[in-house]
């Protein structure tokens, strides 16, 4: 160890920079395993880098904590739907790209047990590429994964601040 240098570390933990195009968002059509037709979504993620959100066509929003997310994937890796119904429903973007390189699969969870999947087509296999390559920086980024409380109260500060509905207050479903 004597020829270790101090800080070294410091330099090494970046802190996560939002590319414009994932905050701005993108279309895509959100399925899960247990769907039984897609939902035309914008997906787009906070400033921070600390949630991952959709809109869906009624304005009804749902999120994802970045950092509970373990993988993502596209490609030969993602899990084409067996339904024929919701296949068919899938359709965006370039008929002539394969269906499985435009899937971005988001897998997650609290534990490494017991992961879900949630999956969202996009138009082109380069936005789906952009998205995984992003989210997956984004969650295994070990400053965001080793924050202090502070940074937890402003995501949460975050979150509700997303979930304001047209008239500013919290929708309660």
């Amino acid at each position: 160890m004597a020829g270790a240098k101090p800080g070294v570390h410091v330099v090494q933990l970046r802190p996560i920079s939002v590319v414009e195009s994932l905050t701005k968002g993108n279309k895509f059509i959100m399925f899960t395993d247990s769907s039984q037709i897609g939902t035309p979504v914008t997906l787009k993620v906070d400033e921070k880098g600390q949630i991952l959100y959709w809109r869906d066509q009624n304005k009804e929003m749902d999120f994802l904590d970045i950092s509970l997310i373990k993988d993502t994937r596209t490609g030969s890796q993602v899990r084409v739907p067996r339904d024929h119904k919701l296949r068919e429903s899938l359709h965006i973007g370039q008929s002539d790209i394969q269906l499985e390189d435009k899937i971005v699969s988001v897998v997650y969870g609290t534990d490494m047990v017991n992961l879900e999947t949630i999956n969202f087509v996009s138009t082109n296999k380069e936005i789906a590429q952009e998205w995984v390559d992003e989210l997956l920086k984004y969650s295994i980024n070990l400053l965001a994964l080793n924050s202090s409380a502070l940074t937890y109260l402003d995501k949460l500060f975050t979150r509700f601040s997303l979930v304001l509905n047209n008239e500013g207050k919290v929708s309660m479903k």
